[in-house]
């Protein structure tokens, strides 16, 4: 396996740390499987506003003109890019073999997205600051 680093390393949050992780680990456990003895590389690559993944292996690749079927592996890929807003993609590489190529929004992006919790916080803060529970106002337990 090849790593290839593009960029500096910016803070990241916790959410897109463990998707960039889980999918390169599943790309390279369907290489393993799928093109046993295959050489990967991997590209992690530092973009403003996004990070991005490519996982190419040189194996044989899905067979010209047949579907790349959509395993549990790939459709858990799918679900963590999509919960954070990305994109994914995946089939034949452009000289074969097999390739997997996210993109992951920036810590940024998922700050401005997770807003609504901290409106969420001004109401505990009115219904602390009132006379009495203000029923209109959801009711915040820890």
């Amino acid at each position: 396996m090849t790593l290839h680093v593009e960029g500096a390393r910016p803070p990241l949050s916790g959410a897109l740390e463990l998707a960039a992780y889980r999918i390169v680990q599943e790309a390279l456990t369907n290489a393993r499987r799928h093109a046993p003895g295959a050489h990967a590389t991997v590209t992690t690559g530092y973009h403003p506003g996004h990070v991005g993944l490519h996982i190419l292996d040189d194996g044989p690749g899905p067979a010209t003109g047949a579907g790349v079927a959509h395993g549990h592996g790939l459709n858990g890929m799918r679900e963590r890019v999509t919960l954070l807003g990305g994109h994914l993609t995946y089939g034949r590489g452009p000289r074969g073999g097999f390739l997997v190529a996210s993109e992951l929004p920036s810590c940024r992006y998922l700050l401005r997205r997770s807003a609504p919790a901290a409106a969420g916080t001004r109401y505990r803060r009115r219904e602390q600051q009132s006379d009495g529970p203000d029923h209109r106002s959801p009711t915040i337990r820890r």
